[in-house]
């Protein structure tokens, strides 16, 4: 069975970003296509754009309109159904980072990165911006770049602080090549923040890229025992094993090759 791609920090679901809805939407919009009631929306849109314009768009019908150019993959439009809101909202994350994103996929890169070092600029920690700011260094081919830039911000972080920019630092590593430095980044991380399943996941992830599920399973365990949910279902926790074809078994498994 191929194993699956890996993305910066597992998933969304591991980075907790709020933007989370907006951004799967305009990141899987190329790839959807809608049939049956379609042309009757699409109408719908071209007469939402022509209110736009003249000013009559009430604010549910305009995130409507986004959320609907969003779907039919129609970035360009989207983008500019997107700038009034940020007039009206400039202080709303997920709106801005539903720019840079935009940005990013549209063939501004550049303006993207510029607008999320102003974001960092007033949220110097924000989760989902240091991820978009990430991806939009990968897209440009600024692997190393990004390496260096979140190695700054781990240093100047406190330990338990930190773990969010140690696992995008991880996951860079592995792109890269370097699982043994990524290992041992995830296991500091682990000692660092007891009660996070974070990094136990992201390592169980990486012991399912080697083939070894029987240490992945162990892991898995030890996250479910800090999500304080052993012997109860965790889709996240059950999804990554779902992955590998592992049952994660909610009873304590054999001891593994090596711990965490």
């Amino acid at each position: 069975m191929p194993k699956p791609r890996r993305s910066l920090v597992l998933s969304a679901a591991l980075v907790s970003a709020a933007v989370a809805g907006w951004l799967s939407a305009s990141s899987l919009a190329s790839k959807s296509a809608e049939t049956g009631n379609g042309i009757a929306a699409d109408q719908q849109v071209t007469e939402l754009l022509n209110r736009m314009h003249s000013g009559e768009l009430s604010g549910r019908d305009h995130r409507w309109l986004l959320e609907r150019l969003l779907s039919l993959g129609r970035l360009e439009e989207a983008r500019r159904v997107l700038s009034p809101l940020l007039v009206d909202q400039p202080h709303q994350i997920p709106l801005s980072l539903l720019m840079a994103d935009l940005l990013r996929q549209t063939g501004a890169p550049e303006t993207a990165l510029h607008e999320l070092d102003q974001l960092l600029s007033l949220h110097p920690n924000h989760p989902g911006v240091m991820q978009m700011r990430v991806l939009v260094d990968l897209q440009q081919g600024r692997s190393s770049e990004a390496i260096v830039w979140l190695q700054q911000k781990f240093q100047a972080l406190p330990a338990g602080k930190r773990t969010l920019v140690g696992l995008l630092m991880a996951d860079l590593q592995i792109q890269q090549g370097r699982q043994e430095q990524a290992e041992v980044l995830y296991r500091q991380l682990a000692a660092e923040t007891t009660g996070d399943a974070r990094p136990v996941l992201a390592l169980a992830m990486l012991r399912g890229e080697q083939g070894r599920t029987h240490d992945m399973q162990f892991l898995l365990h030890e996250a479910r025992r800090r999500r304080g949910l052993e012997g109860v279902e965790d889709p996240l926790i059950d999804a990554v094993g779902a992955r590998w074809s592992l049952q994660a078994s909610r009873q304590r498994p054999p001891h593994p090759t090596s711990k965490i």
